[in-house]
């Protein structure tokens, strides 16, 4: 039977930039670094001679692969939120107006300023350096009013 989520995946235009703002801004921690250039990966994938490099980062339980395809190069579509296959890594933040505050600080591009939901909770998007789409939330149940 399947468990649960390993991990999600990023793929990134420079791996380095990536590692330093999930690192330095997000406060995650670089698990393993790997280069990867199998046949297997190859074959997953669909892709003729991939070469991939990889870095797992960790914080809490959560890990996130930061994937950037050496070869064959990948090309940037950005995605919006409602389209298909479109997706966004969550991250609980206790202190949502400091941490909102700490991504100001830092230069990053917000959505949309702090939300605050019917419920009470407080949310925003945000991209990361290649454009993909994260969510800071305050901690508690989705949709459920706070306490």
């Amino acid at each position: 039977m399947i468990e649960a989520p390993s991990h999600f995946s990023i793929t990134v235009g420079d791996l380095d930039r990536s590692i330093a703002f999930y690192r330095d801004v997000m406060g995650m921690e670089i698990e393993r670094r790997l280069e990867s250039r199998s046949k297997g990966i190859s074959q997953m994938t669909g892709l003729d001679n991939v070469l991939m490099n990889v870095c797992f980062m960790r914080k809490g339980t959560a890990r996130v692969e930061l994937t950037e395809y050496v070869r064959p190069k990948g090309k940037r579509q950005p995605l919006h939120n409602n389209d298909i296959g479109a997706s966004h890594i969550g991250f609980i933040a206790n202190d949502i107006d400091r941490d909102y505050q700490w991504l100001l600080d830092h230069g990053v591009r917000c959505m949309s300023p702090l939300v605050t939901h019917e419920t009470g909770r407080k949310a925003l998007y945000f991209y990361d350096p290649d454009g993909n789409i994260l969510e800071l939330v305050e901690p508690g149940v989705p949709g459920q009013k706070k306490a």
